[in-house]
This record gives C-alpha cells, structure tokens and sequence, in this order.
C-alpha cells in the first residue's frame, strides 16, 4: 500500500478520506490508514483532509498519529495555515472544529 520509491521520503502526507464520519468501518479503514503512514514514514506527519466532521473519527486519527485534521470545505488559507503548522512540529485543528469538539466531548486523554 505504501511505497517508498528509490529511498525518497515525502515531506508530509495529505490522507484525503471519503468517509462521512458515519460510516464507522471506513473511519476504521482510514484510522488505520494513519497508523500505517505513521509505522512506514515514522518522521513524516499526517494531515486527515476529509468531507465531513466527526469527532469520534477526528479521535481516532489523532490517536493514531495525524497532525492536522482538515475539512474539504476548508479555505485555501486555512489549509496553508494547517501544512506550515504540522511542519512545524505542531498539531491544527481549524479553530472552528475547536469550538465544536469541545462542545462534543473530550478529545484526548493525558
């Protein structure tokens, strides 16, 4: 499923999901999607990019490695913002799923 080409590793992964956050056996597919990027490329950070939000899928790929978490509907700006964060070494979360995932629930657990 992943490669890695002639020793090349990419400077960051952009998983875009078809999930629609219902579908809690794709969400599966695409969490263990993440892990699998993260076991391969170790260094190399993740950003989901998917349709719609989720917070039990956001959960997931967060537990399982991603850096960023982004919607399709996302501005040009905002994902710009998110890809100079993760390569920073940061995580994003779009301030507007901030305010949404903290009305949900907890996120992460120390």
């Amino acid at each position: 499923m992943l490669l890695q080409l002639n020793g090349i590793v990419p400077d960051l992964i952009i998983l875009g999901t078809n999930d629609s956050g219902r579908n809690h056996f794709r969400t599966g597919q695409s969490a263990q999607t993440v892990l699998a990027c993260r076991e391969h490329f170790k260094l190399v950070p993740v950003i989901v990019f998917e349709e719609t939000y989720s917070i039990g899928s956001t959960v997931s790929y967060f537990q399982f490695g991603a850096r960023g978490y982004l919607l399709k509907k996302s501005t040009e700006n905002e994902f710009v913002k998110c890809i100079e964060r993760v390569l920073n070494n940061k995580y994003y979360l779009s301030p507007d799923l901030h305010i949404r995932t903290l009305a949900e629930g907890p996120v992460l657990t120390a």
